[in-house]
């Protein structure tokens, strides 16, 4: 016992010494990391726009081709924990709409506010929007989840649960849109911008509706008892695509029992609202409702085609069928994982970032890759030793962009001609904080060790669980050792 804590002393000594050590040697360049989330663009054109904390301030930035300089449209200067999320551009590249507030990838209710600096009257959940070229920055209402309107000129968003309403330059006050019971969300304009697309969720069940600028009810899509989400519009405006799972409720079971999570996709006609099954999942634990990014990731594209995401082979990928049904394709095939998908403005192709590539240690990164919708054969775009994550096409066609990282470069935002031949382009090397040690960053090791056939088992014995936890802090200090020496 003696010569544990003897140990365990020695392990808390290294770790206050390099403690110190880091602030003689660039600490303080650690505090201003700049990370950046958000990455989105535009319908037309070739602009993006992104959000990125850097020392905790949290502000909006934009770049455009040709040459896709960064430029900081949002100037808030506190470090007041206030998120930047659901930034999106207007079809015609004339409007940035974002949300500042909340706690979105927290596990409690991100609607709340978060109070991280103490101040007497908190900060609220604010729908905003500012003018892609800079200029007045507007508080649009109260609210969350907004999506522009196909028009372009009005900002549709969650309130209090239920729809409001808001014209995207602020000139006038928001309004309430509709009431119905239980709580609304997925929102989707329509492609001529007078009907919009939603869901409500009534605990147990939930279902589809469609808004109408000329009609005074609401429209219901096919309603049941089930659990309805994620609907999506055709190309063309007449048909939806939506996933549709078991209503909740039954005998109780347990908590811990593996079962199978039934889930389907339908089609429906807008104006009869009558509904077809197109799809259905394997009935197997693989077969399950996906709860990687995105779930379904669900989208009408090009071609009448229906593509969607599954783990039905046991890898998460990416799927096609036609809209009138059949035999569905999957267009990812191989051992590898697909997450952040994203189509583009023409809805013929899906960009994504997978762990895969000609390195058999890619496995343990993520790169982007493209495919089309109909067809099979994913084209990684990013091949070598970096990550690269959550791309996005530009309007134009022209270029991809995504957040690029190595071991020793922090993430930035990051461009690809899509040219053969074309090479990466960082356009956030700026943001790198000056004194950052990046040449001491090393490079870890992929380690594999065999276990039993349950990963997580408990009869591991109590040396075992010492031994791990004695590495866990040996390897803490050996941590601030290799980065801080």
């Amino acid at each position: 016992m003696k010569k544990s804590r003897m140990f365990l002393l020695s392990v808390s000594l290294c770790l206050i010494v390099n403690y110190a050590i880091a602030q003689d040697q660039g600490y303080a360049a650690f505090k201003q990391y700049a990370f950046p989330t958000e990455l989105s663009s535009a319908a037309t054109g070739g602009k993006i726009a992104w959000a990125m904390d850097s020392a905790g301030r949290r502000n909006v930035y934009v770049a455009e081709a040709p040459n896709y300089k960064p430029r900081k449209l949002t100037n808030y200067t506190h470090d007041d924990g206030q998120e930047i999320t659901s930034v999106t551009i207007s079809d015609d590249g004339n409007w940035l709409v974002f949300v500042r507030g909340g706690e979105h990838s927290g596990n409690w209710e991100t609607g709340l506010p978060v109070n991280a600096a103490f101040d007497l009257q908190p900060n609220k959940v604010q729908v905003m929007s500012i003018p892609f070229n800079g200029g007045k920055l507007n508080t649009l209402s109260e609210g969350d989840y907004p999506t522009i309107s196909s028009n372009n000129n009005q900002v549709a968003f969650i309130k209090n649960g239920q729809v409001w309403l808001a014209p995207i330059d602020g000139t006038t006050a928001a309004k309430n849109l509709f009431t119905t019971r239980g709580n609304v969300g997925s929102l989707e304009w329509s492609p001529n911008g007078q009907q919009l697309l939603f869901t409500v969720n009534r605990q147990d069940h939930s279902i589809i509706g469609i808004y109408s600028n000329d009609q005074q009810y609401l429209k219901w899509i096919a309603p049941s008892f089930s659990r309805d989400q994620s609907p999506r519009w055709s190309p063309n405006g007449k048909q939806i695509v939506f996933v549709r799972q078991a209503g909740l409720g039954g005998a109780p079971d347990s908590m811990l029992a593996r079962r199978h999570v039934p889930w389907s996709i339908y089609t429906a006609d807008v104006e009869t609202g009558l509904s077809k099954q197109i799809w259905k999942a394997p009935t197997t634990l693989r077969g399950s409702f996906p709860t990687t990014h995105g779930t379904s990731n669900l989208h009408w594209a090009a071609e009448d085609q229906i593509v969607y995401l599954s783990y039905e082979d046991g890898w998460p990928h990416l799927y096609s069928i036609a809209s009138t049904g059949g035999k569905s394709i999957c267009l990812t095939p191989g051992n590898f994982m697909v997450e952040h998908v994203q189509i583009s403005a023409d809805k013929k192709w899906l960009a994504f970032s997978a762990n895969t590539g000609n390195d058999p240690k890619d496995i343990e990164r993520r790169h982007i890759a493209r495919v089309m919708v109909n067809q099979a054969g994913a084209e990684v775009l990013t091949p070598g030793t970096g990550l690269e994550w959550t791309p996005v096409f530009t309007g134009d066609g022209n270029t991809i962009a995504f957040l690029s990282a190595t071991v020793q470069q922090p993430p930035v935002p990051a461009i690809l001609p899509l040219a053969k031949g074309a090479a990466i382009q960082l356009i956030g090397k700026e943001f790198i904080a000056e004194g950052l040690p990046q040449n001491k960053f090393v490079t870890p090791k992929q380690v594999i060790f065999k276990t039993h056939h349950y990963l997580c088992s408990w009869r591991a014995s109590s040396s075992n669980v010492i031994g791990l936890e004695l590495f866990r802090l040996l390897f803490q200090c050996l941590f601030c050792q290799s980065i801080f020496s």
